[in-house]
This record gives structure tokens, C-alpha cells and sequence, in this order.
């Protein structure tokens, strides 16, 4: 799962215009396992399974969840490295 967040909307193009975007080595990986396949066909995969997070949200209003410092967190990593 990747996770975007913004403090503006984020506009998600069309999965045509996004697989444009692509350098033709990107779009060409794309597809190596899968002939007869497009590029854009996996980019709508990927935009038609959007997760709506407020879907997961506690129906317990009084249970807040914010984070106001949002960092990457690779938790083992840090651990193994003796960073906090």
C-alpha cells in the first residue's frame, strides 16, 4: 500500500496521461510479463483501487488520530541502526 498526503488536494490525472509521463523503459517494464497487455491498462488497475481512508475511521468520534510531524517510518530500521 502506498500512502499520498497533501495539504492540498492531490489531482489525479487520467491513467492515459500518467502513463505519458512515463520514460519509455517505465512503460515498457510495465508490460514485460504480461503481452498483450498496456501500460495503461495496469495504471487503471492502480487508480480504480484507491482506498478511501475515512472508510476506516472509528465510528467513536471521540477517537481522534493526527500527526502533525509525518515522517516516513521504517521502524526495523531504525531499531538495527540505533536511530530514533
Amino acid at each position: 500500500m502506498h500512502m499520498l498526503g497533501s495539504m492540498q488536494p492531490i489531482i489525479v490525472p487520467a491513467s492515459s496521461e500518467l502513463i505519458a509521463r512515463f520514460p519509455a523503459a517505465a512503460r515498457a517494464d510495465l508490460i514485460e510479463w504480461n503481452s498483450g497487455e498496456t501500460p495503461d491498462h495496469f495504471m487503471q488497475i492502480v487508480l480504480n483501487n484507491q482506498f478511501d481512508p475515512t472508510k476506516r475511521l472509528n465510528a467513536d468520534t471521540s477517537i481522534q488520530v493526527s500527526d502533525d510531524h509525518p515522517m516516513n517510518e521504517y521502524y526495523l530500521l531504525r531499531q538495527m541502526l540505533g536511530h530514533r
